[in-house]
């Protein structure tokens, strides 16, 4: 019988800039992703009765059309002109990326049903078709698609590949609280930001493995809108500092926030410590290869 999983492999933000709002409503962002070994698995198989049905571990999760696994199926099955109401299938989220966290786990699920249908229809779609198909999903599924460490311009889709020197280990909190993009985006206010990113310098410490340059040039203006809704996203961070991360921040609209360092021992000693304290702490480390 065949049987296809995938990795859904989360991502953070190494920095969130907002240019401005354009008249669409979006907004013009400037980001510095980062795909981390954290990772959900889709699983796919011969279902018993036509159409697709999804299970998960998670019973948080929408388990029919309104799921980007869902969607993504729909939309390959139309690319390639598949008749859904002749095939049978059974495809199982196996949740382990938090929900609602700010690490694209939605984004990234839609990405690896994607890959994973392409296999099982035994399909050669092009990664630019894929993409296309996955900006109807999302502004993050073409970032998933691609992966790795990528400079994200326009709504997110404009896409730069970069090259990094060093991988990192992070350690991930998930505070017992969920953040509203929609909310956040909406209670941004871009005159009263103070701080920004400086991408230009976080591409150059990127590709040099210089930390202490990364770490001055990381930053997400999001950050203080989500912490002033979620005050816990700061206390978090501070965590973070104390147990040794060289930079710890939020990632996308929040709220998780991550820990960077340079080494597994540290980082490990330090998730143990969160865990104590967070529910939802996570290991991980960034996938640049």
């Amino acid at each position: 019988m065949k049987w296809i999983q995938e990795k859904a492999y989360a991502k953070i933000n190494l920095s969130l800039d907002i240019l401005r709002k354009r008249s669409d409503g979006y907004h013009e962002v400037s980001m510095v992703m980062q795909q981390v070994s954290l990772h959900d698995l889709i699983e796919v198989q011969p279902g018993k009765s036509p159409g697709i049905t999804l299970t998960s571990n998670k019973p948080i999760l929408p388990l029919n059309q309104n799921n980007l696994v869902y969607q993504a199926v729909e939309l390959l099955a139309e690319h390639h002109g598949i008749d859904l109401k002749q095939e049978s299938l059974q495809i199982h989220i196996d949740k382990r990326i938090p929900v609602a966290a700010g690490l694209a786990g939605g984004s990234a699920d839609a990405a690896a049903a994607f890959r994973a249908m392409n296999r099982y229809w035994e399909k050669q779609t092009t990664p630019e078709v894929l993409a296309d198909l996955g900006k109807k999903l999302g502004a993050d599924v073409p970032y998933c698609l691609m992966g790795k460490t990528a400079l994200a311009e326009g709504i997110g889709e404009r896409l730069t590949p970069l090259r990094v020197k060093t991988p990192l280990w992070l350690v991930l909190v998930k505070p017992p609280f969920s953040a509203s993009t929609a909310e956040v985006y909406r209670s941004f206010q871009i005159e009263s930001m103070t701080q920004r990113p400086e991408n230009a310098k976080l591409i150059q410490a990127l590709e040099s493995g210089n930390f202490a340059m990364m770490a001055e040039a990381m930053g997400n203006v999001l950050q203080p809108v989500t912490a002033t809704m979620i005050p816990e996203v700061e206390h978090a961070r501070k965590k973070l500092i104390e147990f040794n991360a060289f930079k710890a921040m939020m990632s996308g609209s929040g709220p998780t926030v991550f820990g960077l360092y340079k080494y597994r021992q540290r980082a490990e000693r330090a998730c143990e410590k969160l865990k104590r304290i967070y529910q939802e702490t996570y290991l991980a480390y960034t996938i640049i290869k």
